[in-house]
């Protein structure tokens, strides 16, 4: 009985923490270049968490609707950082923020082939392009955060660079997702640290 409530509250626990989101923007507006001189960042303030109050919310990754271009072929990368204060004015995507020192705190890259994949190889028309972190990232309602956008294509190279749609005007939108499921292998894991555990306590 003991082993079987654990694993329930396993699967039920997830669910239980505030809202998860992606990062999205309005893209509402005309494309703007991504290459390795045209990163991109967007803001995550503590106004946009707390969708239960008193709970954290969790970043799972980013919905861009985007494409590449005609000869694409590096990486794109989209990385999770705490910003330092104070906050520069944004002005738009390409204004910095500065980070908190240290390396990011989350990280999702696509190949060329994967970002192509997620649209059946038709990656030269726009569409939406979700980044999806290893794991959802729990983020303090009393820090502000930003994600970056950023690839080492060559710079101003149209045909080689990717392009995504800008929000007119800049305005994030964070879109709700449902918590996501623990994989099968999460529950065998558990089961067998439950069980490795029940026969220490019955040892005793």
């Amino acid at each position: 009985m003991r082993l079987a409530a654990a694993m329930f509250a396993l699967a039920t626990s997830i669910a239980a923490h505030g809202g998860y989101f992606r990062v999205s923007t309005g893209q509402s507006s005309a494309q703007v270049q991504l290459d390795v001189a045209h990163s991109h960042y967007y803001l995550i303030t503590p106004l946009d968490m707390n969708s239960i109050p008193g709970s954290p919310d969790f970043i799972l990754g980013g919905a861009f609707v985007m494409k590449a271009g005609s000869q694409s072929s590096q990486d794109i990368t989209m990385d999770l950082f705490e910003a330092a204060i104070p906050l520069p004015p944004i002005t738009g995507s390409e204004t910095v923020i500065p980070a908190v020192p240290g390396p990011p705190l989350a990280t999702a890259t696509f190949t060329h082939a994967q970002f192509c994949a997620q649209v059946a190889g038709n990656c030269q028309s726009f569409a939406e392009h979700r980044f999806d972190f290893l794991v959802p990232q729990m983020l303090d309602p009393f820090k502000n955060y930003f994600v970056r956008l950023s690839s080492p294509l060559p710079a101003n190279a149209q045909n080689e660079a990717y392009f995504i749609k800008e929000p007119n005007p800049y305005v994030l939108t964070f879109t709700d997702e449902p918590a996501p499921v623990p994989e099968p292998s999460t529950f065998a894991l558990a089961a067998l640290g439950l069980a490795a555990a029940l026969r220490f306590a019955r040892r005793r």
